[in-house]
């Protein structure tokens, strides 16, 4: 072989055959969760072409299944930067907005997804999670409805629909929208556990915790589910099941803070108060515990430091109950404290 041979070989690169054959096979390992491999093939087509938006897309697509939501944002907004006409794109930027908290910026993002395909049934039934995340939960109803016109069996969109409706208190309407859901897709753990809360809810503890049951055993993976199926046990009287029902949601999603404040009601139920009050202080973040929602103070909360004769105000953060349980503490606290009843 020639010098000129040589260097002619070792300048090669592969062709766009040879990248749409490395993007195929990379897109055939992510559909069957092979993530490892499928994230080895898109680096390879990038290293070709830096600028295949598809392969910078789904790169960002396994970052955020990782959990790894920056690293997602900023592949998926390289890949629009260089092709903003892929419906796909936006939407799943919405997802890693939506899963930050900047549910705004998620739910322009769906907007721009259906604005490129009008019949995008996912793009819509996200929109409609995103609005009802945000407080706006007629706007998602109708982004759901929309969706399921679109695509009448599409049980995610069935299941946003329900959780827009109880967020109305249209209990009655939620629970077919959560039936619906299941009768499309009966392995769709999201509905059982959203099914079997609500019907928790409202007082229904038997059937509740046969959906949530089944919902851990569809989808063992799914925090929220064993949270839930903490919350019936709990409710049930069965409070050593349902600690351990509870750190599993834990051990799945660390700061899962909803599942932090009822690990702390079972373990004070269960007796275990040190630490019961330990994860009791989660509940401010969490969004089911009344008290945050209400507090209408903005001094600083009293940690037990020294005071130095400064005022402590206590209030009634959860109810007449509680007020009268704690009431016998206050004469241990020293003056100068005014109490809100």
């Amino acid at each position: 072989m020639s010098r000129k041979e040589r260097k002619s070989f070792g300048e090669s690169r592969p062709g766009p055959a040879d990248i749409g054959r490395t993007l195929a096979a990379a897109v055939e390992h992510h559909s069957a969760s092979r993530l490892d491999e499928a994230e080895r093939l898109y680096h390879q087509v990038l290293a070709a072409d830096p600028r295949q938006a598809d392969s910078l897309h789904l790169l960002g697509v396994i970052a955020f299944q990782r959990g790894r939501h920056d690293l997602a944002r900023d592949l998926i907004g390289q890949a629009i930067a260089i092709n903003g006409a892929v419906p796909e794109f936006h939407s799943n930027l919405g997802n890693t907005l939506r899963a930050a908290g900047r549910l705004d910026e998620a739910a322009e993002a769906y907007r721009r997804a259906v604005a490129l395909r009008p019949s995008y049934a996912e793009a819509h039934s996200n929109l409609g999670t995103a609005l009802n995340d945000a407080g706006r939960p007629a706007e998602a109803e109708e982004s759901c409805r929309t969706a399921i016109a679109l695509k009448p069996d599409f049980a995610e969109a069935h299941s946003n629909l329900g959780n827009a409706l109880q967020h109305q208190g249209r209990i009655d309407a939620a629970e077919a929208a959560y039936r619906q859901a299941i009768a499309c897709t009966p392995s769709y753990a999201e509905s059982h556990s959203n099914l079997g809360k609500l019907l928790l809810d409202h007082g229904r503890l038997d059937d509740a915790l046969a959906h949530l049951r089944l919902a851990v055993a569809l989808r063992p993976d799914l925090a929220a589910s064993h949270s839930n199926l903490g919350c019936a046990l709990r409710t049930q009287g069965r409070p050593v099941e349902a600690i351990a029902a509870f750190r599993t949601a834990l051990r799945l999603a660390p700061g899962f803070a909803e599942a932090h404040y009822n690990l702390a009601l079972a373990l004070l139920l269960a007796g275990d108060v040190a630490e019961g009050w330990r994860e009791h202080e989660w509940r401010w973040q969490a969004a089911d515990f009344p008290g945050a929602a209400r507090q209408p103070f903005t001094q600083p909360r009293w940690r037990g430091e020294a005071r130095n004769g400064e005022t402590l105000l206590v209030w009634g953060e959860q109810g007449v109950g509680d007020e009268v349980m704690f009431a016998g503490l206050l004469p241990a606290l020293a003056p100068p404290v005014v109490v809100e009843c």
